[in-house]
């Protein structure tokens, strides 16, 4: 599951998922959708980082990084190489 907000949403679908030019073709030869997206679904989340995490970087996010089957795929590239790390 990714989570975006609607400008990432509609974004990501135009830019990765649409259709170009007969790109996404099955077996058959009919068009289909990168990674198999048929639809969208909305969830409202709250999440909230701890108080030392707030203290620390005044801010609720991190810098955004790619991701790409589970691993971080664009970025700075030393952010890119510790995400990985992590999960590693």
């Amino acid at each position: 599951m990714n989570l975006a907000n609607l400008g990432g949403v509609m974004f990501y679908l135009h830019n990765e998922v649409v259709d170009k030019d007969g790109e996404m073709m099955d077996e058959s030869g009919h068009k289909t959708t990168k990674f198999q997206v048929d639809r969208i679904l909305r969830f409202k989340v709250t999440m909230r980082n701890s108080d030392a995490l707030w203290k620390k970087f005044r801010s609720q996010f991190g810098q955004f990084i790619q991701f790409d089957y589970g691993q971080a795929t664009f970025g700075m590239p030393d952010h890119v190489k510790k995400c990985n790390a992590i999960w590693s």
